[in-house]
């Protein structure tokens, strides 16, 4: 047999605690390596997994499969490889590229195995919307992304594309686990709890105030994209133990939500593939409502001090040190087909690596918000 024995994915998603076991993995790449699990990265990512900042793992999606082993000379002669990145269950589902066939190719003999974390639906889309206001530019309501929340849908589709190329899904609830999340992660691979060593930083990519969020949408409708790089990115890169708060939702928005999930995680499919132990629970709508603050009652955003010194100094940054490129990114934002979203998150993709790379802070490309 030419290449590796097992190849394991880890595919996210999003906001369920990929950020902290991906810092883990870096941290613990040597001891891994001892193991013969080979988890390749790239220098600057292992650096920052070792203090507790966001990696996105060791795929980086919109690329070929292809590319990326090129910059992984050791995966030539590694038994057992592991990647991770919380993207990957889109790129899996997509309808505009096959990149389970790129898996097989690249690996025609190997056993592929996946692993994808789930969330209960109310915690996850409110996590979520977060992440895509955080990171993507969206400049909506959380009441117009819980329209648009899919995920106990594509779960089915990405069991039917891991199928289609011989692979094998486990399935894990973050709702049920977050407290042991390195547990089960080091049981999918095989190994006693306590291999991996815990990230410094116990939380990694939080989410926001509404004062935070409120004020990234506003950047997001003006500045577009690249604006994460002044708001967000800095205030949970460094005060990563400030608590979040749930975004206003109109109660019947809410409702109608919560009867969705409920029929949907009804689907006899999904019933049968996900394990009983790791069960969707949605919950009630008396349950959940008195946590979403009403949206046309009046509120007054606080910040602290520390968060107002960060914000000036990361503007101020910018405004002296980044202002062409963020001016770039914008100018292709409103230039490129199919408007400020789209360009922003292509054309001006660029352009914020660039800058990235001067802060030093993680690029964030993935559009649906699940990095």
């Amino acid at each position: 047999m030419t290449g590796p024995r097992l190849v394991q994915f880890h595919v996210g998603i999003g906001k369920t605690g990929s950020s902290y076991v991906q810092s883990a993995l870096g941290a613990g790449r040597a001891r891994l390596d001892e193991l013969g699990i080979t988890y390749p990265i790239e220098k600057r990512a292992e650096a920052r997994a070792r203090v507790g900042r966001v990696t996105s793992g060791n795929l980086r999606p919109a690329d070929s499969l292809a590319q990326t082993l090129a910059r992984y000379p050791e995966v030539a002669t590694a038994e057992r490889l592991l990647f991770s990145n919380e993207s990957l269950h889109l790129v899996l589902t997509s309808t505009e590229r096959d990149y389970g066939a790129e898996i097989r190719a690249a690996f025609p003999e190997a056993r592929l195995e996946f692993l994808c974390y789930i969330r209960d639906p109310v915690e996850h889309a409110v996590s979520a919307y977060q992440q895509v206001v955080k990171r993507n530019g969206f400049t909506g309501d959380c009441a117009t992304f819980l329209r648009r929340y899919d995920r106990p849908q594509r779960l089915l589709r990405l069991d039917e594309a891991v199928r289609a190329i011989g692979g094998t899904l486990t399935i894990r609830n973050y709702s049920r686990h977050r407290d042991r999340l390195l547990a089960t992660f080091e049981d999918w691979l095989g190994l006693p709890a306590g291999t991996l060593p815990e990230p410094a930083r116990p939380q990694i990519n939080r989410s926001l105030t509404r004062g935070e969020l409120e004020l990234q949408r506003a950047f997001n409708q003006h500045l577009g994209l690249l604006s994460s790089q002044v708001v967000s990115d800095p205030l949970c890169e460094h005060l990563p133990d400030i608590t979040s708060q749930v975004p206003a939702v109109p109660r019947d928005e809410l409702a109608a939500f919560i009867e969705r999930m409920d029929t949907e995680i009804a689907d006899p499919r999904l019933q049968a593939l996900v394990p009983a132990a790791e069960a969707y629970r949605v919950g009630t709508l008396d349950e959940h409502a008195a946590r979403f603050p009403d949206p046309d009652a009046p509120e007054a955003y606080s910040f602290t001090r520390d968060q107002i010194d960060i914000l000036a100094r990361a503007m101020s940054f910018a405004l002296t040190q980044r202002a062409p490129q963020l001016a770039a990114g914008r100018k292709g934002a409103g230039a490129a087909k199919g408007g400020p979203a789209r360009a922003d998150r292509a054309a001006a993709r660029a352009a914020r690596r660039a800058a990235a790379q001067a802060a030093d802070a993680p690029t964030g490309d993935d559009p649906q918000g699940d990095g």
